[in-house]
């Protein structure tokens, strides 16, 4: 037994007793450890996973931090996976060590599903299912998987499957758990896929049912999130104004309520707005904005995406000029943020074709498909022929 494992579990019962951020620099490192050092490290932690409730504390905090700080939910959820497994409440409790279990992947899928990583959410979603099955219909737990892992479907462009699937998953939460909160989220879910599928009025009933809902119960969050995709079924309408002013009050909502994370994804909304009106500049400027929020949340590629939009509208006004010095610029920055080396091999080669007057729009979408790629493949090669 190392010095450094004896330290390692004394910051983590520091950290949970404390939720002191200086030493939870030390407990994040922890998960950057071997499979032996994770063994050895454990071996200290008996007194932490003999009734699951530190594990529990984990997953918590994991969940209270994926609107506001991504990258931190992303760790302690990934923390939470190593823990559960190892605890034991002995034979008479074999269904809540899996449950627990279940929980802490579950979480860990919606993390990664919140940073981009979708074929590593997957990944975690099917194990958490694997838990979530043994137990059957009384694990509360597989019906909110539904809502998450119907998400990452979507995204993986199994958008059928995961419509389905968050349907499925909102039903049994209000008839077979009565949750009523977690089925209107659920139908807020349910309403964030049909307006992906350009089933825009569909969408817009589903919204305007649980407005009335989050106001009756005060939940300014849900409102939030309603009232921004209100306002981006507005802008699919045409009613441009209309949807600017939910957009604009749905991010100062979601600003005083510390959602740091939603700000930017809520900018998407405005950018389409700008683009409609053919204000190409002020959709870049907001663009911009998007870029910078993701940058300091520690999301580079989703950053490195939205520079890619960045470059696709300086293409379409016609602003060809300005894109090699833009490529340049943006090849400083992601190298300076730590992307990974194969990603910056993908913007130098645009940097490369936009210096020699010859990038394509289809150039463009290749990296981007490239980048993409990267949440589920993150050693994949580039090159230039893909």
């Amino acid at each position: 037994m190392t010095a450094a494992h004896v330290k390692w579990a004394d910051a983590l019962r520091r950290w949970l007793a404390e939720d002191d951020r200086e030493v939870e620099a030390d407990v994040r490192a922890f998960t950057e450890f071997d499979a032996d050092d994770l063994d050895h490290a454990i071996t200290q932690l008996r007194d932490l996973l003999f009734d699951g409730a530190a594990t529990r504390e984990v997953i918590r905090r994991a969940h209270a931090l994926l609107g506001s700080d991504p990258d931190r939910a992303l760790w302690m959820a990934h923390l939470a996976t190593i823990l559960a497994p190892r605890v034991w409440l002995g034979d008479a409790h074999m269904e809540a060590m899996i449950e627990l279990e279940g929980d802490a992947f579950r979480e860990y899928a919606a993390a990664l599903l919140v940073v981009g990583s979708f074929a590593r959410a997957a990944d975690a979603a099917r194990l958490a299912r694997e838990s979530y099955d043994v137990l059957g219909l009384s694990a509360k737990g597989a019906s909110i998987l539904d809502l998450i892992e119907g998400r990452i479907l979507h995204e993986l462009g199994r958008s059928n499957e995961g419509l389905a699937m968050v349907q499925r998953g909102s039903n049994m939460l209000l008839v077979f758990h009565e949750d009523k909160e977690a089925y209107v989220k659920g139908r807020t879910i349910e309403a964030a896929l049909l307006f992906k599928g350009e089933r825009y009025q569909e969408a817009m009933e589903v919204y305007v049912a649980m407005s009335e809902h989050a106001r009756e119960e005060d939940d300014t969050e849900l409102l939030a999130y309603v009232l921004q995709m209100v306002g981006r079924c507005r802008v699919k309408f045409g009613q441009f104004d209309e949807g600017r002013e939910c957009i604009e009050t749905a991010i100062r909502m979601f600003e005083d309520l510390g959602l740091f994370a939603e700000v930017p994804r809520v900018r998407k909304g405005l950018v389409e707005i700008a683009v409609a009106r053919g204000r190409y500049n002020e959709a870049i400027s907001e663009l911009y904005k998007m870029h910078n929020a993701f940058l300091a949340l520690h999301l580079p590629i989703i950053a490195a995406l939205v520079e890619l939009d960045v470059v696709d509208l300086l293409m379409v006004s016609g602003r060809t000029a300005d894109i090699s010095a833009l490529c340049r610029k943006m090849l400083a920055t992601f190298t300076e943020a730590g992307l990974r080396r194969n990603a910056l091999m993908a913007l130098a080669h645009i940097h490369s074709l936009a210096r020699d007057g010859a990038l394509e729009s289809d150039d463009v979408q290749k990296v981007r498909a490239f980048l993409e790629r990267l949440s589920g493949d993150p050693d994949a090669p580039f090159t230039a022929s893909m």
